[in-house]
């Protein structure tokens, strides 16, 4: 079952930088880590009172494998660019361990 990450950002690149297919990015863009982990672009919501938007993925990790690699591939792309996701309405930091914590659950 999917579980939802949003990305406060005020950088829309990084949803290219995530999903992007040929410098496109859409809705239902996805990107299959190595273990099987899979990340899908559902949208952008429009910026909030802080001036910053939300990016919106639909996250699938079938097992631990899969949990900790597309955790270990997402810090690699988010590192120093935000400081924080939420995953299932949770905020968690952009921390290795914190990250794969989260997509365990």
């Amino acid at each position: 079952m999917p579980v939802r990450l949003t990305i406060p950002t005020d950088d829309l690149r990084i949803a290219f930088d995530l999903v992007s297919a040929n410098g496109a990015v859409g809705p239902g863009a996805a990107v299959t880590t190595g273990a099987g982990g899979v990340l899908r672009f559902e949208g952008a919501t429009r910026p909030s009172a802080s001036g910053k938007i939300s990016l919106a993925f639909d996250v699938e990790a079938p097992g631990g494998a899969a949990a900790d690699d597309l955790a270990d591939w997402l810090y690699d792309r988010l590192k120093g660019r935000v400081s924080s996701v939420r995953i299932a309405r949770h905020e968690v930091p952009v921390e290795r361990e914190e990250l794969r914590r989260a997509l365990a659950r």
